[in-house]
C-alpha cells in the first residue's frame, strides 16, 4: 500500500481475513469478504475498503487457493527437488512467505499478544449495561457488544419502513430492549399506505417516526424533500440481502439469466416455452412501488425500463407466494430470508449472463417440499451474497434524520447497535449477510 494504514483498520482486516480463510474459504473470497466488512470505517477513514488488492486472476489458478490447500502442500513431502520447484508450489510458498513476513512485522511494531491460554473460555457479551460505559477500555470494546455502546437515549421510539427488515427486527429489537429497557422500540405502520421502504422514509421526513429501515438507498427526491424541510437524511448500511426469484414447483425451469428476468418483467417474454419450458403463459408478480424491493429491482435488474403491463402487483409477499403456489406459470421476486425457507415455492438459480455460472440462492442440497419441515428447511446462501457471486444483492440501511433532535440520537444509536459484532451475528441468524 502506498499510504499508511491506521492500526485499527489493518488489525480488523487481518481479523476478518483469517476468520474466513481458516474456515476453508478461498483466498479471493476471504479478501473480498474482509474488505466488505471494513465498510463501517469509511466515514472515519475514506478508502479503507480499498485494501488490499490481489494482482492475479482467480481463473489463472488450477483450483481455488484455500487454507486446506496450503496446509496439504506443507504436509506432503516432494520426492525430488524438481517436483518441489513447480509453479503452483512456488506460488503457494510465496503466499506463505508474505503471510509470515507480515506477521513478523506486525509482531515487531504492534502490541505483543497475551500468552496463549489452553482451552480459553468462549467470549460472551454482557447481558446488562457495562458499568464504566465511558471508560477507555469500554471504547475499545464498543464494536463488540450492545452493552458497551454509550449514548443510548431513553424514551419511546417509533420506527418503520421495509418489510424486508421484519426478521431482523424480531431478532434484534428484543435483545436490545433486554439490555437497554428504557430504549423502547415500537414499529409503526402508516394508516393508509402499504408498508415498505418508501413509506417509512416518507413518515420519517414528515416527523411521524424517529428513524426508518430501508431495503434500498435514499433517492434524490427523498434527499431534496428532507432538505426542503430543513434537515438532511443519513443512510447507515448494516446488512447485505439477496433477492430471490421464485416459481411454482411444477414449472420445469431450473434457472434464469439476468437478461431473461429483465425480459419477463418488461413484458418482452410472455411464455415459458421461449426459454425451453412448457407452453405456459408467464404470470409475473411484484410488490407495489412503495416497497423498497420493487424500485431496486426496476433500477438494477430492469435497467430503469418500464415494468410490463402484464405484471400483477400484490400488496404483500405472503399473498404473492399464495399466487405462485396456485399458478403454474407464476414468478415472483423477494428478499431471500422471506422466501428461501418457504416450502410452497421453488427458488431459481441465477446467472449474470448466458453461458455463465448459475448460482443457487440457497445453501447445500435443495430440500424438496415433501421433505420440508419446521426443523429442515432451505436456508439462504449467505456466502454467495457476501462474495458477490450471486447476481442480485443489495444493502439494507438504517435511515437517520440529521436535525440535532433526540430522534437523531435514537437512529444513530440503533445503527451503532446493529454494527456491533453482537448485532451482526443476530442479523446473520435472521438470514441476512453481515456487512462487517
Amino acid at each position: 500500500m502506498r499510504e499508511p494504514i491506521p492500526d485499527e483498520v489493518a488489525v480488523k482486516f487481518l481479523d476478518y481475513f483469517f476468520a474466513e480463510f481458516t474456515n476453508n474459504k478461498s483466498l479471493f473470497t476471504s479478501v473480498h469478504t474482509a474488505r466488505e466488512r471494513l465498510e463501517y470505517f469509511e466515514n472515519k477513514y475514506p478508502g479503507a475498503m480499498w485494501l488490499p488488492t490481489i494482482f492475479i486472476r482467480e481463473s489463472a489458478l488450477n483450483k481455488p487457493l484455500t487454507w486446506q490447500e496450503l496446509t496439504n502442500n506443507l504436509i506432503s513431502t516432494p520426492k525430488t527437488i524438481g517436483s518441489l520447484l513447480n509453479k503452483k508450489t512456488l506460488f503457494l510458498l510465496g503466499v506463505i512467505s508474505l503471510l509470515v513476513v507480515g506477521g513478523v512485522i506486525w509482531w515487531l511494531i504492534g502490541e505483543k499478544p497475551e500468552p496463549e491460554v489452553k482451552n480459553p473460555p468462549l467470549f460472551r457479551c454482557p447481558q446488562e449495561v457495562f458499568q464504566n460505559i465511558d471508560s477507555p477500555e469500554n471504547q475499545i470494546k464498543s464494536d463488540k457488544c450492545f452493552a458497551y455502546i454509550s449514548e443510548i437515549p431513553n424514551g419511546n421510539w417509533l420506527h418503520g419502513g421495509s418489510t424486508t427488515w421484519a426478521p431482523i427486527r424480531s431478532k434484534v429489537n428484543p435483545k436490545i430492549e433486554d439490555i437497554f429497557p428504557e430504549f423502547k422500540l415500537s414499529y409503526k405502520q402508516h394508516p393508509s399506505l402499504p408498508p415498505g421502504s418508501g413509506t417509512g422514509i416518507l413518515m420519517l421526513i414528515k416527523g411521524q417516526i424517529s428513524f426508518a429501515e430501508s431495503s434500498r438507498p435514499l433517492t434524490d427526491a427523498e434527499l431534496q424533500r428532507s432538505r426542503n424541510r430543513g434537515f438532511q437524511l443519513k443512510q447507515v448500511p448494516v446488512a447485505i440481502d439477496g433477492i430471490v426469484i421464485v416459481v411454482n414447483h411444477e414449472l420445469d425451469v431450473a434457472g434464469l439469466t439476468l437478461k431473461q428476468v429483465q425480459d419477463i418483467y418488461t413484458g418482452k417474454m410472455k411464455n415459458w416455452s421461449e426459454i425451453g419450458g412448457a407452453n405456459i403463459e408467464i404470470l409475473p408478480y411484484s410488490r407495489p412501488v412503495y416497497s423498497g424491493t420493487t424500485p431496486f429491482f426496476q433500477d438494477e435488474i430492469l435497467s430503469n425500463k418500464k415494468i410490463g403491463e402484464n405484471v400483477i402487483f400484490i400488496p404483500t409477499t405472503t399473498k404473492a407466494l399464495r399466487e405462485v403456489k396456485a399458478n403454474k406459470g407464476a414468478i415472483y421476486f423477494a428478499t431471500a430470508s422471506e422466501v428461501i425457507p418457504q416450502c410452497s415455492v421453488k427458488p431459481l438459480a441465477i446467472a449474470f449472463e448466458s453461458g455463465g455460472n448459475f448460482i443457487v440462492p440457497y445453501k447445500g442440497e435443495f430440500i424438496p417440499p415433501e421433505n420440508c419441515s419446521e426443523k429442515s428447511r432451505n436456508q439462504p446462501n449467505l456466502e454467495a451474497f457476501e462474495n458477490g457471486t450471486y447476481p442480485i444483492t443489495r444493502r439494507l440501511f438504517v435511515i437517520v434524520k440529521k436535525d440535532g433532535s433526540f430522534d437523531e440520537k435514537a437512529g444513530e444509536a440503533y445503527g451503532k447497535l446493529l454494527l456491533t459484532d453482537e448485532g451482526q451475528n443476530l442479523i446473520k441468524e435472521a438470514g441476512y449477510s453481515p456487512i462487517r
